[in-house]
């Protein structure tokens, strides 16, 4: 039984505020610049399978009506909120109305390719943008027992009101109850993702990315032509194909959009060889020779290896020295245009082959060649990849060729024209309409770069999101943290009845049991004296890091809160813990290294190995160094893209004696006033422990504590009922950096206790 299909759209938004129309436009923005580039916006829904656009639509007339995106064999409709702020049932929530729209859709057009997916921003409610989300990716990951994986109290609340409106939908909806196996297929096929588009994100970061990537001059201008032209769209319910955006966005874009001169794509030349050779004639200094590629049975005539042509005869093995090797004369005549100056004075003859040639590429066994290979030369187009070098080609002229040269693997594709190789068959060349801005950046793999981005930079970026003040921040890597095993980890169980896990940078910190009993005391004994010295352990609600709550307090950001640490406890681990709760997937990657473009030799500034953390930035920095005094050229970044060969990197490096910091740069006099230098952890400790022997104290004119004060502790913004008292060791001292301090005896029930601390003055008060 199924219901009529709707015949038009039904407003089921009512009036949306601005915020949210404006959001729902640069969602389809975001989509229509990763369809005009070809991005795989597999992460950005967080399937594993690949998805490339073919076509966006927009106020649909389906069930699900926002946006619906065609990729190849997925359908994916889209309901986009910038704000769900409660799971309510309510027939007037956000969340109530999109799930109708999932469950209509469900039942009355389910396919196994149909795919529904909630987008909205980090703004929306913890219960759905994470307690739903972990929920439904538990269920993909094993539909069979998911509920055995522990759900605190928050999951448990949602996965039942979720539950509860999809049986309460489903039976509104068709009139008849459904069963718990219906209920997985749906939550199989519901996906959530979170979409940040405000100025700055990470996303529209990308988005410029992408579009500087096809040679737009100014992509912040293209950006928001396409978010007006979705309103646009989304007006007339119109639907978008890859062939109306190229056509849209290539007018302004300063590139021809890779087109060589010639529909090389579909009409390549496959069955001669043109080749400039060393002349083997005294009457001329080089020869231009027109060839048969294959005999009448379609076997190749000749071979390359070596930079030479071969001809096996049956007497002798004929070589000929080949300088250049094209598939039409239009693209040797254009090579000899190019470089003229080395053939000016020099005498050229041309050897033509028969004139049947002309024909060659209607032969049958040559138009069978050529619909073989050009699937290949138009996967390799859609990639856009050097084929020698890999990387990314961006910013200039690019040849197509085919490669069939004795030792490498067969193929068809672009390549840089620095990377050219003589034996190359040049099938044409792409071309620029007009001179672009000249970038110090050259053949960057824009694509891979946000591909790794999305989950990447882990503490690069909650390090750049720190306020240090006037201080200079410094990482340290710990190079034991790539060892990471054992059966058991340790799970924090919070007061609101959440809980997180330790970690080591993104991964849940896994220990032996003998290891992980030892962390167990002495976390729970930490626990325990920070409840009796009233400054107990907090986590943050967003990202979970634990401190002290007088700590803490200053670090949380203002849209986090702060929930009490109630316990620890050592469980086994499981991989499906790391899948459920992994929202990064790299701490340092990617980023890159500094690489002279023509010597191919790592840059470093004066022993100082520069880390480049965003390449959009890259010309600014070029700028600053090179303003500095410092002597470039055309560089290069190449992409480091995982923790792994990050960390050895680092300690290539430091063997070497080379110091590294993130995103250098430096005062006219070389001095570094930008940046983050990274260090060994243990040397960084050691220098630490050093410091605190040999670093001065000194008394204080006027100190308001002297030794023998009885005191108690005050925390700022914490409610006490109970303050922490003790006594004094010593009058109040400075630091170097002229912090006053005490040092603390605590005292309870009267009894001076066997412990001490040194404390800011500021904590204190006289009793």
């Amino acid at each position: 039984m199924t219901t009529k299909k709707k015949e038009k759209k039904i407003n089921a938004s009512g009036s949306a505020t601005n915020a949210g129309i404006d959001y729902q436009q640069r969602v389809g923005a975001w989509f229509l610049v990763s369809q005009y580039t070809d991005f795989n916006i597999n992460k950005t829904i967080d399937i594993d399978s690949d998805l490339f656009i073919e076509s966006v639509h927009f106020e649909t007339t389906d069930y699900v009506d926002d946006i619906r995106i065609d990729c190849k064999e997925v359908l994916i409709y889209c309901q986009v909120k910038r704000r769900v702020s409660t799971l309510s049932s309510s027939s007037n929530s956000d969340f109530n109305k999109s799930m109708k729209q999932f469950v209509t859709s469900f039942i009355n057009e389910y396919s196994l390719n149909n795919i529904y997916v909630l987008i909205t921003t980090s703004e929306s409610t913890t219960k759905i943008k994470k307690d739903l989300k972990k929920i439904l990716t538990s269920v993909r990951l094993n539909d069979t027992k998911f509920q055995n994986n522990p759900l605190n109290k928050s999951e448990e609340n949602t996965f039942k009101t979720f539950r509860t409106q999809f049986f309460h939908l489903y039976r509104e909806i068709l009139g008849t109850e459904t069963d718990e196996v219906t209920f997985i297929k749906f939550c199989k096929q519901v996906y959530v993702s979170i979409i940040d588009l405000e100025e700055g994100s990470s996303n529209i970061n990308a988005a410029l990315m992408l579009l500087k990537s096809k040679n737009f001059p100014n992509p912040e201008l293209i950006w928001k032509l396409l978010i007006s032209n979705c309103l646009t769209f989304a007006a007339k319910r119109q639907s978008v194909n890859k062939t109306y955006v190229d056509g849209l966005l290539n007018q302004f874009s300063s590139t021809s959009d890779k087109k060589a001169d010639e529909d090389i794509n579909s009409n390549f030349s496959c069955g001669k060889d043109i080749i400039l050779i060393e002349s083997f004639v005294e009457e001329a200094d080089f020869l231009i020779v027109e060839l048969f590629r294959f005999d009448d049975i379609g076997l190749p005539k000749q071979s390359y290896r070596d930079n030479k042509l071969v001809i096996d005869g049956k007497d002798e093995i004929t070589e000929w020295n080949v300088i250049f090797r094209s598939s039409t004369t239009s693209a040797m005549m254009r090579y000899l245009d190019e470089n003229m100056i080395l053939y000016e004075n020099k005498k050229i003859v041309t050897l033509a082959a028969h004139p049947d040639i002309e024909y060659v590429e209607d032969l049958p066994h040559v138009i069978a060649y050529k619909e073989k290979h050009k699937v290949i030369l138009s996967e390799n187009i859609r990639k856009w990849e050097c084929l020698h070098c890999g990387m990314s080609i961006s910013s200039e002229e690019a040849y197509l060729v085919e490669i069939d040269e004795f030792g490498f693997k067969h193929s068809l594709g672009p390549i840089h024209k620095d990377c050219h190789r003589n034996l190359d068959r040049v099938l044409g060349i792409t071309g620029l309409k007009e001179p672009l801005t000249k970038s110090k950046l050259k053949n960057f793999d824009y694509k891979k770069w946000i591909s790794l981005i999305i989950k990447g930079q882990g503490q690069i970026t909650a390090i750049k999101n720190m306020h240090f003040g006037n201080r200079k921040p410094i990482i340290s890597y710990n190079f034991e943290r790539e060892i990471n095993e054992g059966a058991y980890c340790i799970r924090v169980s919070h007061e609101d009845k959440t809980f997180s896990y330790l970690y080591s940078g993104h991964e849940i910190e896994r220990y032996d049991k003998d290891e992980g009993e030892h962390m167990l005391e002495h976390l729970n004994s930490e626990l325990t004296n920070s409840i009796r010295l009233k400054d107990p352990i907090y986590s943050t609600s967003i990202n979970y890091n634990r401190d002290r709550y007088s700590e803490l307090v200053k670090q949380k950001k203002t849209n986090e809160k702060l929930i009490k640490v109630t316990r620890y406890d050592l469980i086994k681990y499981s991989a499906m813990l790391s899948k459920i709760n992994e929202t990064i997937e790299q701490d340092y990657a990617p980023v890159c290294l500094l690489y002279d473009k023509k010597s191919q030799e790592l840059i470093d500034f004066s022993n100082i190995i520069p880390i480049i953390t965003d390449p959009l930035k890259f010309d600014g920095f070029y700028e600053n160094w090179t303003q500095a005094g410092f002597e470039l050229d055309e560089c290069e970044l190449k992409i480091i893209d995982n923790d792994k060969d990050f960390g050895l990197n680092l300690l290539r490096f430091f063997e070497k004696g080379q110091k590294v910091i993130i995103d250098p740069e430096f005062d006219l006099g070389k001095n570094i006033i930008n940046g983050f230098p990274i260090v060994k952890q243990q040397e960084l400790i050691e220098q630490k422990q050093q410091e605190s022997k040999t670093q001065e104290f000194k008394s204080v004119n006027n100190p308001i504590f002297l030794k023998g004060d009885k005191v108690k502790i005050v925390f700022p913004d914490l409610q006490q009922e109970k303050f922490p008292e003790g006594v004094l060791l010593e009058d109040e001292m400075e630091n170097e950096e002229g912090q006053r301090f005490v040092v603390f005896q605590p005292v309870e029930n009267g009894v001076n206790l066997d412990l001490m601390y040194s404390l800011p003055s500021k904590l204190l008060e006289k009793i």
